[in-house]
Order: structure tokens, then sequence, then C-alpha cells
């Protein structure tokens, strides 16, 4: 069953009442309006992810837990209201990027990127972007080409490359990079389509995931050279 507006009220309702026991009682409604939604939308997304990666092991993605880690936040509540998927490759050690996709009561996101870029990961990047790398002008190509996507990640208060080109210093003067897209069109969230139109999004930018896995090997190399 698709995602629906009884999938984004259950994540409401449980935040509002913020109880493990009420959670326990209405478990069986978490899992048929939110966790049966998302095995079925990793299951039709998987086609698009397996032409980018064959590498992601789809059959192997999971989802977000619904308990928020308090530990290092001023907001001691114990369930969320958002979820969210990702796609990646599992060689952890070398930090790949991913792909993700997450609801909440504002709509849906999704994106490609890390949650924290590595700084080492950065700082090839950079070093790419300068040197006017083949794989970074696929990469920044495919993001002008977008009407959905858009640059993000932190940024430095004052640009370190002011002499380079505007659509360089987006990238240079950044903290951390990845690509996101927001949505509020719930009807398109509600429908049957919602898998096959965010796969088809992820393959139009599949050379910027392509650039950030360049980054991630090249750095990799460079950390073990050392």
């Amino acid at each position: 069953m698709p995602f629906s507006p009884d999938t984004l009220n259950f994540l409401i309702e449980n935040r509002m009442h913020d109880s493990k026991d009420w959670f326990h009682q209405h478990k069986e409604d978490y899992r048929r309006l939110v966790t049966e939604p998302f095995a079925e939308f990793i299951s039709a997304i998987t086609p698009h992810i397996g032409i980018i990666d064959s590498e992601i092991p789809c059959d192997r993605t999971r989802v977000s837990r619904i308990y928020r880690d308090t530990r290092f936040s001023k907001d001691k509540s114990t369930f969320r209201e958002n979820m969210w998927c990702v796609f990646a490759r599992t060689n952890s050690e070398k930090g790949y990027p991913g792909f993700y996709f997450g609801i909440s009561p504002n709509g849906f996101e999704f994106g490609c990127g890390w949650y924290i870029s590595p700084r080492e990961i950065v700082d090839e990047m950079k070093r790419l972007v300068l040197a006017g790398d083949k794989c970074f002008s696929k990469a920044s190509a495919a993001l002008r080409k977008s009407d959905t996507f858009i640059l993000s990640g932190e940024m430095y208060k004052r640009s370190r490359f002011p002499t380079e080109s505007e659509e360089k210093r987006a990238w240079l003067d950044r903290k951390t990079v990845c690509v996101t897209a927001e949505s509020d069109d719930f009807a398109l969230l509600f429908s049957e389509n919602i898998a096959d139109f965010v796969g088809k999004q992820f393959v139009s930018i599949a050379p910027v995931y392509d650039f950030f896995i360049k980054c991630t090997d090249e750095a990799a190399k460079k950390t073990i050279r050392t």
C-alpha cells in the first residue's frame, strides 16, 4: 500500500502522545501505515537505484527508527514525526554518499550526499573542482539541468575562493555538500507513482552521485598512502 494521510496522522498522533505504552498498543497501525509503505517504496525504487549503482544493496536498506536519539538534544521527546530511508554502499569505512527519501507532516524530501560530509572528502572535492575535473563538469551540468534539486550544505561566511566563478564557488565555499529537493505535493506522495517519480529524479542526477563517489575513492587512496 502507498503512503496515505493516515501515515502522517499516525506519526503526528504518536509524537503527540509520546508514550511507549500508546505506541505498543498501536504497533499494528505503525506496521500497516508506516513500515509497509516504506517497504513498498523501497521495492519499487530498487530498479532505478540499480541503474545508478549496482553496488547499492537495496535488499538491505533500512528505514529510520521511530525512536529519537535524545542523548545530545534538548528535546527529550521519545518519538519522531519524520521517517526516512537511505540507499548507500555498505562499505562504511570509506564514508560513501547515499540517496535518501523522507516523509514528514510537511511533505517529503529526497536527495543525495552525506548526513555529515567527511572533511577529507570535502577537501578532495575542492581539489577536483579547482582542477576542472571532467566528472565534476558532468555533475555541475546535471545539476544545472535539474529543476528539482538544489546544491545544499553549510557554507562559510566569507568566500575562500573569490576569484573563481559563481558556479564553482557554490561548491567550494561549503563545509558540507549534498543535493536536496523538498515537496509539499501530498497528492504525489500519496500516489502509487511516488517511487517512480523519485527514482527518475535520482537517475537525473546520477553524475552528481558519480562525482561524490570519485571524491570518496580519491580521499580514501590518500588516507591509505599516509
